[in-house]
Order: C-alpha cells, then sequence, then structure tokens
C-alpha cells in the first residue's frame, strides 16, 4: 500500500475545514481522527532525519578532530537522565549536583551562538536544599563538539558540564573509521527501545557512510580516511 504523505498546507487547509469555530459544538470526534488519523499521522511515516553532523574518519596526531553535531533527536539515541545528570550515559554530563549556599528555584542558562557556528547549549535545571535536583537540555546542536566543556555558574558554585553528544567512535580494529550511535543504557521497558536500535533495514546514512563491514548495530563506518558532513534517517512505521 502507498504511503501518501501530505504537505504541511494541505493539512493547515483540512484542519481549518473540519476544526472551526466550536461555540455550537459541531465539531465531531469523526473530525478530530480524520485530522490525526488520515492527515497527520500518515504524513510521518516514511524516513525522519535524527542526526545531522561532521565526521572525520583518521585519529592520528592532528587528525584526532571529535565528531561536530548541528542536529540530534534524543528520542533515537541516548536521552538524558534529568534525575542523574553525573552519568557519562548522559549527552550532557554534569560534574556535581553539589551547590552548597544556595537558593531554591528553577533556572535556566544558555552558552553559545545558534548563528556563529561555535555551538550552543540551552539548559534547565532545579536547586533544593543545596543540590540540583533535575538537569534537562532544552536545545543543543549548531556545531557542538564532542567533548566541549561550558561552566555553569550556580551562585556561589561553578559546576562542569560536558558535551558527550551521541555519536562517537567505537573501539577495537578499525576504530579510526568507526563510529557507535548511543542507545540508551538504561531506558523504558514499555518498547521504546526499540526505535533506538538501529539497523540497514531502518536506518539510512547519507554523506560517505555506511553500514558494511560492521557487525554491530548502532555502529557504522566511514568509507576511507576523509572528513564529512553525515546525515542519519530512520524510516519510521
Amino acid at each position: 500500500m502507498a504511503i501518501l504523505q501530505y504537505p504541511k498546507r494541505q493539512i493547515d487547509a483540512k484542519i481549518e475545514e473540519l476544526i472551526t469555530n466550536n461555540n455550537n459544538k459541531e465539531i465531531s470526534a469523526a473530525d478530530v481522527r480524520s485530522i490525526i488519523k488520515d492527515y497527520v499521522t500518515q504524513s510521518t511515516y516514511g524516513p525522519v532525519l535524527i542526526y545531522a553532523g561532521k565526521l572525520k574518519s583518521k585519529e592520528v596526531g592532528s587528525n584526532a578532530i571529535p565528531p561536530k553535531d548541528w542536529y540530534f533527536n534524543e528520542e533515537y539515541f541516548r536521552q538524558q537522565s534529568e534525575t542523574n545528570p553525573t552519568s557519562s550515559n548522559n549527552p550532557v554530563q554534569l560534574s556535581t549536583v553539589s551547590v552548597p549556599n544556595s537558593v531554591d528555584g528553577d533556572f535556566s542558562y544558555y552558552f553559545g551562538n545558534r548563528t556563529d557556528g561555535n555551538g550552543y547549549l540551552f539548559i534547565e535545571y532545579t536547586v533544593l536544599s543545596n543540590a540540583i535536583t533535575k538537569f534537562s537540555v532544552v536545545a543543543a546542536g549548531g556545531g557542538l563538539s564532542v567533548g566541549s566543556t561550558f561552566n555553569l555558574p550556580v551562585q556561589n558554585n561553578t559546576v562542569v558540564l560536558t558535551y558527550n553528544g551521541v555519536i562517537t567512535r567505537a573501539s577495537g580494529y578499525g576504530s579510526s573509521h568507526r563510529f557507535i550511535m548511543h542507545p540508551n543504557g538504561s531506558v523504558p521497558a514499555n518498547g521504546s527501545p526499540f526505535i533506538r536500535n538501529h539497523t540497514k533495514g531502518n536506518t539510512f546514512l547519507v554523506g560517505g557512510a555506511t553500514f558494511d563491514g560492521v557487525s554491530n548495530t548502532n555502529e557504522f563506518i566511514l568509507s576511507g580516511d576523509q572528513e564529512a558532513f553525515i546525515y542519519i534517517y530512520r524510516l519510521t512505521l
């Protein structure tokens, strides 16, 4: 069966047609289902961009350049743990959650510039009883290099943030060419881990990358010694 993917203007037009002013309570459940099921969800099937970044295959001397991320959708990689931000499994890792002599509250902080190509990081956190009890990443990308660090001033303290990203070099034979797309090491048991397991059949790599020669899922290889901008797409079902 062919999958019809509708453009945004056509979805907007159907919303205007079926979901108008509802003062007279004339919008039915069938109208809403028609929008969601027949137009919106239908149009989300197919390849979805989940990562864009610059990778370099060689690890020798000055060529040891880490991945640089412009965009990623964390649903398909490892996810940020809001309550355990010091774990190395996080895309952004905190050096500590201890912040003595701090006032309780919710705060946000922005690093970098979206337009200068040097990367940006926008985070939110909660302080309670001299500790960061919740930490989340609102936005990250725009040229962030894996391994980059940021100093977060938390009143009388400085917490170091390390950007781990979602793609790193794989270890072992051929590691100068191999990369791994990190799934979360601890994921919910509700079926969501499925979307973080990349295979040849559901993941498309554009820009000189391939799954060939790599036996493990979630890993891929750059074709030869090169620096390449990689786009990764997932087939949604």
